[in-house]
């Protein structure tokens, strides 16, 4: 992490799916979105929007701007500021900062999962049903 401090991350169970497709691709290297040749060990932020191009953002999302979508739905749906923060690794300023070194992980693999899930359901919609079922879900983590 560019920050010098470890950074746990709770990942859900697409994305689990997703990085073992990955490796099938790049298996061969450490990361897991090696760049071409030695001088260039991992993609750049330009290939990451160039991929948000092609799809049709181009103009409208960086990849940085998806740490944005995701604390403001998050924080929309009532998850604890403190979840959300660890999550995107920000670090509480001043004394408070300094003593909370909790990392939350329990409550974030569940809220990761939760936007997950949350984010599958776009494209169909999100049934009645399952809308308060997510509800439920979040509820159970707010302070």
């Amino acid at each position: 992490m560019k920050m010098g401090r470890d950074h746990v991350v709770p990942l859900c169970t697409q994305l689990v799916a997703a990085l073992r497709e990955l490796h099938d691709l790049t298996g061969r290297s450490k990361w897991l979105f090696p760049g071409i040749g030695s001088s260039t060990p991992v993609i750049s932020e330009n290939t990451i929007g160039k991929a948000f191009a092609g799809v049709g953002y181009k103009g409208r999302l960086v990849g940085h701007g998806t740490r944005h979508t995701a604390s403001t739905l998050l924080r929309k749906h009532e998850w604890s500021k403190d979840f959300v923060e660890a999550q995107l690794a920000h670090k509480e300023s001043g004394v408070s900062g300094a003593y909370n070194k909790a990392a939350y992980l329990r409550q974030r693999r569940v809220m990761m999962q939760w936007y997950a899930d949350y984010l599958d359901l776009l494209p169909e919609g999100l049934s009645q049903a399952k809308a308060e079922e997510l509800k439920r879900i979040a509820k159970q983590f707010h302070k």
